[in-house]
Order: C-alpha cells, then sequence, then structure tokens
C-alpha cells in the first residue's frame, strides 16, 4: 500500500507540474508557431496567410500583437487542451518510471556492499 501512495503522489506531483509548465510556454510556443509558419516559403507561396496573419511576418511581437487583437488573452491558449493531453500523462509516466528505477538501483548498490 505504501507503494501506491507514493506512486499516487509521484503522479500527482508530475501531472501539476506538466500543467504549470505547459500555462507558461503554451503561449510562447503558439507566437514561435505563427511566426514560423508566416515566414514559411511554402505558405506564403499557397498564399494561406491573410488578413491581420500578413503581418505575423514582421517579427514575434507582431504576432502577439495580432494574437491579442484576434482573439485577445484568450486566443494564446487556442490548442492549449490537446497540449494538456499529450503533457500531462508523459510526465506522470516519465517520473513513475525515474523514481522506480532510482529506487532498484538503491537497492542493487546497497546488497552489492
Amino acid at each position: 500500500m505504501a507503494d501506491r501512495s507514493q506512486a499516487a503522489q509521484i503522479a500527482c506531483g508530475a501531472g501539476v507540474a506538466a500543467m504549470f509548465s505547459a500555462a507558461f510556454i503554451h503561449p510562447l510556443e503558439l507566437v514561435k508557431t505563427r511566426y514560423q509558419v508566416a515566414t514559411s516559403a511554402t505558405v506564403a507561396a499557397a498564399g494561406a496567410v491573410t488578413g491581420f496573419r500578413n503581418s505575423d511576418q514582421e517579427g514575434l511581437r507582431q504576432v502577439a500583437r495580432n494574437v491579442m487583437k484576434e482573439n485577445g488573452l484568450k486566443g494564446f491558449y487556442a490548442g492549449f487542451f490537446p497540449t494538456l493531453l499529450r503533457s500531462v500523462p508523459s510526465s506522470i509516466i516519465m517520473m513513475i518510471v525515474f523514481e522506480h528505477l532510482k529506487a532498484e538501483r538503491k537497492e542493487n548498490a546497497e546488497s552489492a556492499v
């Protein structure tokens, strides 16, 4: 039972940490991705960037202004839920495996002495 409660604590900690990390990083990733799309030769050739987005090529600040103009602060979190669906489970799995392997290595080191 103690192992399960420890695993639950690790899972909760990793999940919460992943959520906070994603909440901070997601707006930055969104601006970076929009800038990359705006400066992509393939997208420009297709003529897919129009309206406010046409000025996204001017730089990261302009991309942030355009996102704010289009949707307000809410716009910076477009696609946030799929990011959580990717980040939270992977963080939980990674930390549980890491802690398990760390404990196993410690046991092996103690038994070798």
